[in-house]
């Protein structure tokens, strides 16, 4: 026969063809039957040969020979042999002892016979022509010796005829049963571990998957390969280049059975799953292994919980909260404290959090289905009341017309009295500033804001001069006074300090923001020429100075 590589299961042989590694199995498990049958046959007929009957010989189990290792089938086999090689000699060795004591006994009669003849008296006889002749009566003396040596001589041949049957049938026994032996020993091998093992691992270094499967799928069917994580995720390997899916995953899972913390075995799943995108499985995965060293492993198919604007605390105002997740993740939340999933409510905008306590729980979840661990952030807004407004100018005695200002916080609104009373809602609502009235008053404000809480009580008290009427001519001496004061006028009250000869005018009398005004022009003349500095007014009522300015024909009037 020509050489053959042992290596790949399904080269062809020259004695069987193409056949498959089961088949071979299959043929080899048929040779031992008809080898045990040719066995017990043979040794049916060497015992025969020693004229016993026929004693079964034990199976060599060629039926079970893939269960049982090499060792045990020599053990099984050797010992009928050497039974029955004991009982052939020991057979033989009994039919000579039978044989020369009877030889021995037809040997001493035939002895006893010859001496008896010679002590007899011989008569003399007469010879006849033709006694010598047999049949003629003639007497053969010898006769009876040979005889006996002919009946001795046919006895050692039949021993020695039985015993070499005996021989050529115990040697034909032996050379079945050995070779019997050695073919169950080769089927039963091809079942063990190491020999499939080596083999898979030969065809492996050649990237013959498909085949090295084959040779690993056996070794794992043994109890040494339930145990061999390598051996398992190189199975895991070969299924996987075989485009044989789901035994790739049930192997993945059988390692992780033996060893949960397998970092090939654990990865490849995972990157399975995501290749599948089985969401619920990796979530499943990543859950698993949560919070233990094999985590880190999964960390790139986990996707990070949500975060917000504003820092989870205690607030004293309304608060928009926006949530922000990886690109490509949806935002699911909950705020009233339980668990969010995709059937929450999706994130589109800022959430308002108003008054109260609020546990805002937000999940972000990827396009596979992948969630991110839940994130919470608790809130709690207690608003508080607004500032007190604050009243201009201070407590004091002023004269009439004297303007009053309240300032309070944006977002509120002012209500006051000028009667010493608290302010409700229901009170004046401050729009802008107002003259004081005259006497001892007390002007109290509250601010309220956009929820309803109210401020503290601000006051002031004010003593108001009754109302006063200025003359012209002391509206006129009140504003020289007063441009005296700026440097606009020299004491004479005539020039400026420039030597030009200031010329007051009487306008006539004008209202601006409800204050009636004695309207002054002053010109400065210089030789010839003549400007006008400004225009000014004189309060009728309080006496006040203002400067007057006109835009478009409308007024305006500022402190001076």
């Amino acid at each position: 026969m020509g050489s053959h590589d042992e290596s790949k299961p399904d080269d062809t042989r020259t004695d069987l063809g193409s056949v498959s590694n089961d088949n071979k199995e299959e043929i080899d498990i048929e040779l031992a039957k008809s080898i045990e049958k040719l066995v017990e046959e043979e040794t049916n007929v060497a015992k025969a040969a020693m004229g016993k009957q026929e004693i079964p010989v034990r199976s060599t189990a060629a039926g079970n020979a893939g269960k049982k290792d090499a060792a045990q089938m020599k053990t099984q086999v050797l010992p009928d042999l050497v039974d029955i090689q004991l009982q052939a000699r020991q057979a033989e060795k009994e039919k000579q002892q039978k044989s020369m004591q009877k030889a021995a006994m037809e040997k001493k009669a035939a002895t006893e016979t010859k001496v008896s003849l010679e002590t007899q008296v011989i008569e003399p006889v007469k010879v006849h022509p033709g006694m010598d002749k047999p049949g003629n009566g003639k007497q053969d003396t010898d006769k009876p010796e040979t005889d006996l040596s002919k009946k001795t001589s046919k006895t050692a041949l039949k021993a020695d005829k039985k015993k070499k049957i005996l021989i050529v049938g115990i040697v034909a026994a032996v050379t079945v049963a050995v070779i019997a032996g050695i073919t169950v020993w080769g089927i039963s091998n091809r079942k063990s571990y190491s020999y499939n093992y080596q083999k898979a691992m030969e065809l492996l270094k050649k990237q013959d998957y498909h085949n090295a499967k084959q040779y690993f799928a056996k070794a794992y069917q043994t109890g040494e390969g339930k145990k061999n994580v390598d051996m398992m995720y190189a199975l895991y390997q070969c299924y996987q280049q075989d485009k044989e899916e789901q035994q790739a995953l049930d192997m993945l899972l059988a390692i992780l059975q033996v060893d949960k913390n397998n970092e090939n075995a654990l990865s490849a799943l995972a990157q399975f799953y995501a290749d599948k995108e089985d969401g619920d499985a990796l979530n499943k995965l990543i859950a698993q292994y949560q919070g233990t060293d094999a985590q880190k492993l999964l960390s790139q198919y986990e996707v990070q919980a949500p975060t917000v604007s504003e820092t989870p605390g205690q607030y004293q105002r309304e608060l928009q909260v926006s949530l922000f997740a990886e690109d490509s993740c949806t935002i699911y939340y909950t705020t009233d404290g339980t668990q969010p999933d995709s059937s929450s409510t999706q994130y589109t905008e800022a959430i308002a959090l108003e008054g109260g306590i609020t546990a805002l729980k937000a999940v972000a979840v990827n396009t596979i289905g992948v969630y991110s661990p839940v994130a919470e952030f608790d809130y709690t807004i207690n608003y508080q009341k607004p500032d007190a407004p604050v009243i201009s100018p201070s407590s004091g005695t002023y004269e009439y017309g004297e303007k009053i200002s309240i300032d309070a916080a944006d977002g509120t609104k002012i209500y006051y009295t000028t009667d010493g009373t608290t302010p409700t809602t229901d009170s004046q609502a401050y729009t802008e500033p107002f003259s004081m009235p005259e006497g001892n008053i007390v002007v109290s404000a509250v601010a309220v804001d956009e929820h309803d809480l109210v401020s503290s009580v601000a006051r002031k008290n004010y003593i108001v001069n009754p109302q006063k009427s200025y003359t012209y001519t002391e509206a006129l001496e009140i504003l020289k006074d007063r441009m005296k004061e700026l440097g606009m006028l020299n004491a004479d009250e005539q020039t400026a300090p420039n030597g030009a000869a200031a010329v007051f005018s009487y306008v006539g009398n004008v209202t601006i923001n409800d204050t009636e005004l004695y309207q002054i022009r002053v010109d400065l003349k210089s030789g010839t020429q003549t400007t006008t500095e400004g225009n000014y007014g004189v309060g009728i009522k309080n006496g006040k100075c203002y400067q007057i300015t006109e835009t478009e024909g409308a007024y305006q009037s500022s402190s001076y």
